[in-house]
């Protein structure tokens, strides 16, 4: 990023860290224990692969559509993205009792 602007090298990781605390304050308690565990990024991949997996399941079992798995987003036709993004939803919100904010981004 440096190479691409040298412009960057005027910021201080403490001025990042304060910004990026304003702005996403549930950041500044990672580490910390919640109900008596704390947690680690191998949890958060974990309890993500659980959310996507079940989506993935309902949709095949329940909707016979077909949907793939890349990163934090899935896949799947067009024509069902609507219905895997409330799907995707209701199994957050169950599984982990918060509800993400998701975005359909449609092929141009």
């Amino acid at each position: 990023m440096l190479k691409k602007d040298e412009s960057l090298r005027k910021n201080r990781v403490a001025e990042i860290t304060e910004a990026v605390f304003a702005k996403f304050p549930v950041v500044k308690s990672w580490g910390e224990s919640l109900n008596g565990r704390t947690y680690s990024w191998a949890d958060l991949m974990y309890l993500e692969s659980a959310v996507m997996s079940t989506t993935m399941l309902d949709l095949m079992h329940q909707h016979q559509t077909p949907s793939l798995s890349v990163h934090d987003s899935l896949i799947v036709p067009l024509s069902k993205a609507d219905l895997a993004s409330e799907i995707l939803k209701a199994k957050f919100e169950d599984q982990q009792k918060v509800v993400p904010r998701l975005k359909i981004n449609v092929p141009i």
